[in-house]
């Protein structure tokens, strides 16, 4: 596995968190939305270390046609979809705030700082890919999203790193 897998496996620990504080803040046995994000997240530690595979063989080979291209497109998919991911998880964990005991603070903010840095791994991975790609117009894209999505994030961890209460 490469970077990307790193960075869904920080994410996925961070959204668990997440999970936690909003299962016992809403006294909930099922699971909460944000459930489903960590699943997908575990989800791309696979797919993103297959994605690495796949560029690494077609390097290997000398392979800078086509498939190689769209395999680099690919590779850069897997981290995008964390970097939204993230920024999701975000906005479920802003809403726990207030909601959240000061015994359980401390796991709403953890989660608060390993956001950012899972967000900031995918988006490495993201411009690696990014770097070698001639498509102009998906460059830009994509990079745009990546800044919405990160102003998301950075509000709502700004949002729960801010104070406790009481």
């Amino acid at each position: 596995p490469g970077g990307g897998a790193a960075a869904a496996l920080c994410a996925a620990t961070a959204v668990a968190l997440v999970e936690m504080v909003t299962r016992i803040n809403e006294k909930k046995r099922s699971s909460p939305p944000v459930a489903k994000i960590r699943r997908r997240l575990q989800d791309l530690m696979t797919e993103d270390a297959k994605a690495f595979a796949r560029i690494s063989t077609l390097h290997k080979k000398g392979d800078k046609g086509p498939v190689f291209l769209k395999a680099l497109k690919e590779g850069a998919d897997c981290p995008e979809e964390i970097c939204r991911l993230v920024s999701e998880a975000s906005s479920y964990a802003v809403k726990q705030k207030n909601k959240t005991s000061r015994w359980l603070i401390s796991d709403l903010k953890e989660a608060a700082v390993l956001l950012p840095a899972a967000f900031e791994a995918a988006r490495f991975t993201v411009e690696v890919n990014l770097r070698s790609l001639e498509d102009e117009g998906r460059v830009g894209k994509v990079r745009s999203r990546l800044a919405a999505y990160e102003k998301k994030l950075r509000s709502n961890c700004r949002a729960i790193l801010e104070g406790f209460h009481e």
